[in-house]
């Protein structure tokens, strides 16, 4: 890890069992990246002062829905309305079933819709957002990405501003890792197209010339 920056947010302490919540992010030292926020699920990152801003999110299936998911998107609607590019990426515990927004076709093995999954659906509906999970590259299949010996689920999402699909190279759900039941999620953005100098942000020139992996991986 010589190479790369971390920043950690304390796991919380319960009266039994193992510490939950908490985060570990960690970036390449060739990258400036400010953290301009984090709450105990979620971490706002900008990249370069740029126009993205990206939140590394996880939900406790223990957590209140309906008010973690207001204040999450709090913070993501002023952004959008802003027209900033957003990402949003993590576990959330929420099974969204076959949902489509309508953008992109979208398969999806996980059938299931959960409560969580309904609210935060209500929300997408009314956000410039589409979901990664299924529709993009590398996941046409909309592969499952927890498992356990309770059962399978795709319950670790990406969603995107509609203004970044030409950005993104692929979403890849990978292998499981040890000692974790989730599957990590993998969002690369750039293209191989030249373009011509812009005033845009420099991120969006690396984007360009370079491809930026973003992954996110639940802690269990």
């Amino acid at each position: 890890m010589d190479n790369y920056h971390r920043h950690t947010i304390e796991a919380t302490k319960g009266k039994k069992g193992r510490p939950y919540e908490g985060f570990m992010l960690g970036w390449s030292k060739n990258l400036i990246l400010q953290i301009t926020e984090q709450s105990t699920y979620f971490i706002t990152i900008n990249l370069n002062n740029s126009n993205l801003f990206i939140f590394f999110i996880y939900m406790s299936p223990a957590v209140n829905s309906q008010v973690e998911l207001s204040q999450l998107f709090d913070r993501v609607t002023p952004l959008l309305d802003q027209n900033r590019k957003v990402i949003l990426m993590g576990d959330f515990n929420a099974r969204l079933g076959n949902f489509n927004k309508g953008q992109n076709f979208r398969t999806a093995k996980d059938s299931v819709i959960n409560t969580r999954g309904k609210l935060l659906i209500k929300i997408i509906n009314t956000c410039d957002l589409d979901i990664g999970n299924g529709t993009l590259k590398g996941d046409h299949s909309g592969e499952f990405t927890f498992s356990n010996k309770n059962g399978i689920s795709t319950i670790d999402l990406m969603f995107y501003s509609y203004s970044l699909l030409a950005n993104i190279s692929s979403f890849k759900i990978l292998n499981q890792i040890d000692h974790s039941d989730h599957n990590p999620i993998l969002t690369t953005l750039g293209t191989h197209k030249k373009t011509k100098p812009s005033p845009l942000p420099k991120l969006l020139t690396t984007m360009i010339s370079k491809n930026l992996k973003l992954s996110s991986s639940s802690p269990q």
